[in-house]
């Protein structure tokens, strides 16, 4: 039964909010997801990106990527403002459209 891994590259400065205090937020990321997160810290000294490797079912990977992407975007400053209709646009879209849509508009959406 399938299961997989997937690495995304962390700002070092950002690495702090998925780990969250104590380890509470990747531990809380872990537990809703279903999929494990490690950190992988070889220099802790002056590592200005760190790889982050998810492993999991396929679901449990792309749902902790996704969790992981929204922690990031969200505490950045430069593009604040950017990134919040991007988030909403991701998760409102996909059902918005499908529910609204008829049999018509369904039909193209769903083997994606």
């Amino acid at each position: 039964g399938g299961g997989g891994q997937v690495e995304m590259i962390v700002p070092g400065h950002k690495v702090g909010l998925i780990i969250g205090k104590g380890g509470e937020t990747i531990k809380m990321l872990q537990e809703q997801t279903g999929a494990k997160i490690i950190i992988i810290q070889e220099s802790n000294e002056h590592a200005d990106q760190k790889p982050l490797r998810i492993s999991g079912p396929p679901d449990a990977i792309e749902e902790a990527k996704a969790k992981v992407m929204e922690i990031l975007n969200q505490n950045d400053d430069r593009n604040g403002g950017g990134d919040r209709g991007g988030r909403g646009r991701g998760r409102g879209g996909g059902f918005g459209g499908g529910d609204r849509g008829g049999g018509g508009r369904g039909g193209p959406g769903g083997p994606r």
